[in-house]
């Protein structure tokens, strides 16, 4: 048994298989002690705690930020539109366009 285990990994064929799954199984390892431990643990802390009530306070749910974005980014779109139409084009500033037009 010794001299298949010896054979198997001094095969130039088989070690690199060996070496492909051991950095996909470190790499998936990883990612899941980042998305399970740190994650977790940087969302307890006290920044990310005080961050979250000021959002409270506001009236803005933490977990959904990502989408009432969206609602307002068209509105700031259509300021920025507004003001440049008024400005005169050597003071004015580019204006971003939404991935909708």
């Amino acid at each position: 048994m010794t001299s298949t285990r010896q054979h198997f990994l001094n095969d130039p064929k088989k070690s690199p298989a060996i070496i492909r799954w051991g950095v996909f199984v470190c790499s998936w390892t990883v990612i899941g002690v980042i998305w399970l431990a740190l994650l977790p643990r940087h969302s307890e802390s006290e920044d990310s705690q005080a961050q979250w009530e000021k959002w409270r306070a506001r009236g803005i749910d933490p977990s959904a930020t990502y989408y009432s974005e969206l609602e307002r980014h068209k509105q700031i779109l259509s300021q920025w539109r507004e003001r440049k139409a008024t400005t005169p084009e050597s003071v004015s500033t580019p204006v971003p366009t939404s991935r909708e037009e």
